[in-house]
């Protein structure tokens, strides 16, 4: 019998059947469909050695009966034969049907129009059996070939033929958004079982389209089914594709769902854990969680996703008592995050981008679990729409620059200014500072921002007129994250440069925070600043984390008191005290000193008892806009040069 392409199919078969059932695996729809397709193969390639055997035991398919296995007996065979021919073409179409609803299982499709998907495939390969069972199906057999031909047969090639166009559409529709594998690893199946069935039907004799089966799921297995694809090598857990697909299948089907992260902080100081023991200490405690799965999701971070609320709630609260010990004894600190509601979030990115942000910027205890709230998501939207909005103010060249006046005691003049970043929304309207900074400063567009404010700044010296309405300076400010860049000051000294603007003109202004995560680089960029002829200032003295080392070994020329210090000043004999300390510190260190904030009589008349050497404040202007500014130094600046 020519059955040597099925025993292979066979063989190919058996060894998926016993690689994926003996891996753990996440029940997937999609991996339920992929397993019930291969033991329908199993069946399906069964029933076609069957068939051969039916065929050639059944004299009147030979046309020299002699050659008959059951020569002496037709009768049997002559009723069996036909049925068992069917069962195996039925089969052939209910293989291409599984084929089918398995590709539309991976789509990016809702639960509800999956299942009318469903509906419609079956009930076409409902009809197919049907129409098949009804019909005749004619065999012959020879020496060299055994196969069934006839109605029954066309009707088989039809349907088949149907659901692989069908698979191929859907397919091709939704390729875009599929991930990564699926969309060649389908095509390749669908053309293969075009070619062997068009092999088939030239050569009848080569039984292909079971076999051609068996090698579209071998590839399936290899590229989308392979339970080793969804486990970390290194934890042992599953991984962070299998995570998005996990919660895609919770997204599709609306049903509810809760997580903990856990997340390992490691101390710099101590060495690097290189072999991952401790990842896979943790790995093994979470894997044992019962009623969960576990994932690994990269630096040192797990997640557990629970389909009862109840149970992560108590599961919560003895992980963490484990890992408080755990962590103890290895010197080492953790976070744990528990959202008992999954869906609240709008989706797997949201959730990712969130439960980061809440483990980038929480303050590790290894007590407490940090539980997400719904203010958590409304502050989360509220800065991704601010985000988005800064993004589009850059591109639009909506953020514009406003400037303070400040005043100096000694000339009686308006001498400096402080650029302040402003975004104007398309309304016209100005988005206030404190609502849009933090954000920035958050996803890093800070910089972009410091960097379009220098150019702000760099224009209105070049080409606005102010240094002959008597400014000599203007302060512009540095945020954290541009004095953690070492080529700062070498571009922004260019630039000033390449605009042939005096350097004296610029004072560059930094805050204590500044000055303490960024020692290093700011100092270099700092003095590369002093070298060119630029002035620095320290903003906020006396509301942070002060240190007067600091400003004893700073290359700095101002300080500037804060607001808080100059408004309680003549309320408080504390903050007197120590403003009149910082005054005489400061003019013994040769520095100018700036007071903010400055609103009333008492608290300018005050600073100049103090002898402070600048004002700024809203007693005299709020931040103005350019052209605004411009006004404000003809009507105040030029009055007093007259």
């Amino acid at each position: 019998m020519n059955i040597a392409a099925q025993i292979c199919g066979l063989s190919i078969l058996g060894m998926l059947i016993f690689f994926y059932l003996s891996q753990q695996k996440v029940d997937f729809k999609n991996s339920r469909i992929f397993i019930i397709s291969v033991f329908a193969d199993v069946v399906c390639l069964l029933l076609d050695i069957i068939s051969i055997w039916a065929i050639r035991a059944t004299p009147s398919a030979w046309s020299d009966r002699t050659l008959s296995i059951f020569s002496e007996s037709p009768v049997v065979m002559e009723y069996i034969t036909p049925i068992i021919c069917k069962l195996y073409l039925i089969s052939l179409v209910v293989i291409s049907y599984f084929g089918f609803v398995y590709a539309v299982s991976l789509m990016p499709i809702i639960e509800k129009n999956s299942r009318r998907i469903d509906n419609i495939a079956i009930s076409i390969c409902a009809i197919a059996c049907t129409l098949i069972s009804v019909v005749k199906v004619e065999y012959k057999a020879d020496r060299l070939s055994t196969y069934s031909y006839g109605s029954a047969c066309a009707l088989t090639y039809i349907f088949a033929s149907a659901f692989m166009i069908m698979t191929f559409a859907v397919t091709l529709i939704y390729h875009k958004s599929l991930v990564k594998g699926v969309f060649p690893t389908i095509a390749f199946w669908i053309a293969f079982e075009v070619v062997c069935t068009v092999i088939q039907l030239w050569f009848p004799q080569l039984l292909l389209v079971g076999f051609a089966s068996a090698m579209g799921l071998a590839v399936a297995y290899l590229e989308l089914e392979n339970p080793g694809l969804q486990t970390d090598k290194i934890s042992g857990l599953f991984n962070m594709t299998t995570l998005q697909m996990y919660l895609n299948d919770f997204y599709r089907k609306d049903l509810p769902f809760s997580y903990i992260i856990i997340r390992l902080v490691y101390d710099i100081a101590l060495p690097p854990d290189r072999n991952g023991s401790d990842m896979r200490i943790v790995a093994s405690l979470l894997k044992k969680t019962k009623q969960a799965k576990a994932f690994y999701i990269g630096q040192s971070e797990f997640m557990l996703i629970f389909r009862d609320s109840e149970v992560a709630e108590k599961k919560a609260s003895s992980i963490n008592s484990i890992m408080d010990t755990l962590c103890k004894n290895n010197g080492k600190s953790f976070i744990e995050i528990l959202e008992t509601d999954g869906r609240r979030a709008s989706s797997i990115s949201e959730i990712m981008e969130m439960t980061s942000q809440i483990s980038s910027n929480s303050k590790y205890s290894d007590i407490s679990i940090y539980r997400i709230t719904d203010d958590n998501y409304t502050k989360f939207r509220q800065e991704k729409i601010i985000a988005r909005e800064i993004d589009d103010a850059l591109a639009e060249d909506r953020v514009e620059a406003f400037f303070q006046p400040i005043y100096s005691i000694n000339e009686d003049t308006f001498s400096g200014a402080e650029a302040l970043a402003r975004i104007r929304k398309k309304d016209g309207s100005i988005m206030p500072p404190a609502m849009f900074i933090p954000v920035a400063e958050k996803t890093g567009q800070v910089t972009k921002i410091g960097d379009r404010m220098f150019k702000k700044t760099l224009d209105i010296l070049k080409n606005g007129g102010v240094r002959e309405l008597g400014v000599q300076f203007i302060d512009v400010n540095l945020s954290v994250l541009q004095c953690d860049d070492n080529t700062l000051a070498v571009r922004y000294i260019n630039a000033i440069h390449r605009a042939n603007i005096p350097p004296q003109m610029f004072c560059f202004e930094i805050t204590e925070t500044a000055m303490i995560e960024n020692r290093e680089n700011l100092l270099y960029n700092l003095n590369l600043f002093k070298e060119a002829g630029c002035s620095c200032s320290l903003d906020d003295f006396g509301n942070g984390e002060s240190n007067l080392n600091y400003v004893i070994n700073m290359p700095i020329d101002f300080i500037k008191a804060d607001r808080s210090m100059v408004v309680e000043y003549t309320s408080s004999n504390r903050v007197s005290l120590i403003m009149d300390l910082m005054v005489r510190m400061a003019k013994g260190l040769s520095l100018k000193i700036v007071a903010e904030g400055v609103e009333a009589d008492k608290d300018l008349n005050a600073m100049k008892n103090l002898k402070i050497d600048y004002i700024q404040g809203y007693y005299f202007s709020k931040p103005l806009s350019r052209d605004d500014y411009i006004s404000f130094l003809q009507k105040n600046n030029r009055q007093k040069q007259e």
